[in-house]
């Protein structure tokens, strides 16, 4: 596993306001279709190709266009939402 880059953000959900960090990573499985778990209800963990990728909506949108450009260039990120 590899450590690619992080991501803070804030948003309301509920009218509540949430601030994240998000620690974003490159595995490699030898098994199509892995289903990872969490041990937190509320997280969800997801695999895709690069292919994939380019088709999903992620949320916030600033994630995907930094992993994107991680595929080109391999330095790690950081970006921020912070607002």
């Amino acid at each position: 596993m590899l450590f690619i880059g992080s991501l803070e953000q804030q948003f309301i959900e509920n009218r509540r306001k949430y601030h994240e960090i998000n620690l974003v990573f490159q595995a490699k499985t030898k098994a199509s279709g892995m289903k990872i778990e969490s041990k937190e209800k509320h997280l969800q963990f997801f695999l895709f190709t690069k292919k994939q990728l380019i088709r999903q909506t992620i949320l916030p949108n600033i994630l995907k266009g930094a992993v994107l450009k991680w595929f080109r260039n391999k330095k790690i990120f950081w970006v921020s939402q912070w607002k």
